[in-house]
């Protein structure tokens, strides 16, 4: 997913070590899942990108400006309305791959504001 992910931003122009930096964190537990959002939202990045319910909980426990897209099982709770994202999460339950082409427009938008 990561070499995906590296591959379609850079078709987009994202040069990883030239204009974008991405951390990456893997969680091991509850306790690392804390202290890495913490960390990451520590580093006051454009964007944090997270992959799984328990770790973007953690992160909007963290951060409610920096924004956040995310893919889990399922996005209840995150957002009020899927399709008009409101505060500073959007993502997709993995059930609704139809829209994927969302995440990449809200990195779009955010690099242009």
């Amino acid at each position: 997913m990561i070499a995906a992910f590296r591959e379609e931003l850079a078709k987009l122009g994202w040069i990883e070590a030239r204009n974008v930096r991405i951390d990456i964190r893997f969680i091991a537990d509850l306790n690392s899942m804390r202290a890495y959002a913490a960390e990451l939202v520590s580093l006051d990045p454009d964007v944090i990108f997270t992959v799984g319910g328990q770790v973007t909980r953690e992160v909007l426990q963290q951060t409610r400006t920096i924004p956040i897209v995310f893919i889990t099982g399922a996005s209840v709770g995150f957002v009020g309305n899927i399709s008009r994202p409101e505060g500073n999460a959007t993502g997709i339950g993995v059930r609704y791959s139809s829209v994927a082409g969302k995440w990449l427009q809200f990195l779009k938008d955010k690099t242009h504001s």
